[in-house]
Formats: C-alpha cells, sequence, structure tokens
C-alpha cells in the first residue's frame, strides 16, 4: 500500500478527530465508518488505536505551529494578528482541540504542546504589555478562550450553523470585544 498523500492523510486525521468527539468510545471499527473507510484500510494506515492517537497527536502539533508561523503574528496590528491567527487555526481547530484536551496525564504529549502554547501565551503577553488587550485578564485565559471559540465555531461549519466564510469574524468579534481595551 502507498502511503497517503500529505493533504489526505491530514483530512483522514482532522475526520477522525471528529468522529472521536461525537463518540469517543467507537471502536476501530465504528471509526473506519465513520470517516467512510473500511476497518481494514484505516487498520493498514494505523495499526492500533495508540498509534492513530500518536498520529493524530502529532499531526495536530504540527499544524498548530505551521499555522501560528504563517500567521505572522508579530506583524503589523494587533487586530490583523489575531484575525490572522484565527484564519490559520480554525480549519485545524478540531484536531488540535481534541488533542489538547488529551494531552493532560500523557508526559510525552504535554512535552511536545507545551513550547507551543507558551508562544501563544507570551505573544497575548507582548499584547498586553503594548496595550492593546486587557490587563486584567491572564494571557493563559485569553488562549484558552480563544481556543474554546475556535472549537465551538469548527463544529458549528461541521454541523452546517454556520458558515465557513462568515466563522473567521464571528470568532474574531466575539474575542476581540472581550480582551480589547
Amino acid at each position: 500500500m502507498t502511503a497517503p498523500r500529505p493533504r489526505d492523510r491530514e483530512d483522514l486525521l482532522l475526520n477522525l478527530a471528529n468522529a472521536l468527539s461525537d463518540q469517543p468510545r467507537a471502536s476501530m471499527e465504528q471509526l473506519a465508518c465513520m470517516v467512510g473507510l473500511s476497518r481494514a484500510t484505516l487498520c493498514r494506515h494505523f495499526a492500533s488505536r495508540d498509534a492513530m492517537l500518536q498520529a493524530m497527536s502529532e499531526e495536530a502539533m504540527t499544524s498548530a505551529e505551521l499555522a501560528f508561523a504563517r500567521a505572522c503574528p508579530n506583524e503589523g496590528p494587533v487586530e490583523q494578528a489575531v484575525t490572522r491567527l484565527i484564519d490559520e487555526l480554525l480549519p485545524i481547530a478540531e484536531l488540535y482541540v481534541f488533542v489538547w484536551e488529551r494531552e493532560h496525564g500523557d508526559p510525552a504529549l504535554e512535552a511536545r504542546a507545551q513550547p507551543l502554547r507558551a508562544s501563544f501565551v507570551a505573544l497575548f503577553h507582548q499584547w498586553q504589555a503594548c496595550g492593546d488587550l486587557r490587563v486584567d485578564l491572564p494571557a493563559a485565559w485569553l488562549v484558552e478562550s480563544m481556543s474554546a471559540l475556535l472549537r465551538s465555531a469548527a463544529a458549528m461549519i461541521r454541523s452546517g450553523r454556520l458558515a465557513r466564510h462568515d466563522a473567521v469574524h464571528s470568532v474574531f468579534s466575539l474575542l476581540w470585544r472581550g480582551m480589547s481595551r
């Protein structure tokens, strides 16, 4: 079997994260069905559930790091930087938040996620120090709030209750009104 093309693998992992968000205890057979594969095909991609979860974790971290870099958050006005962050993170929000939620209790995953989380918190601290964001709320809380809004928007897009083209504005406007000075 040939390895899936990178975009196909990213899509598969995101679809698996969505399926696990809906049914956390789903078997490999149920997950395969939910993402439109046979169990045998899913098992060719991932030898076990643990291997699948590890691949999801790695993809989430790598995708989030790349999204952070693409957003160029240190360039231009803070409002525009926040909008770019939201736009870059929204497509991977469910995968990233799924992994973020399961990292607790997994020392290796926590160690892998910590530098990225620290980068986000440091960025929000920087924006607070410049006077662009409220200082009465911890930067870590603002980062968690952004993550929660991204997850909600992604879930609403998936369920058809929010149009993808409206999502960035919806997340930004609610987040910005709550965190800007």
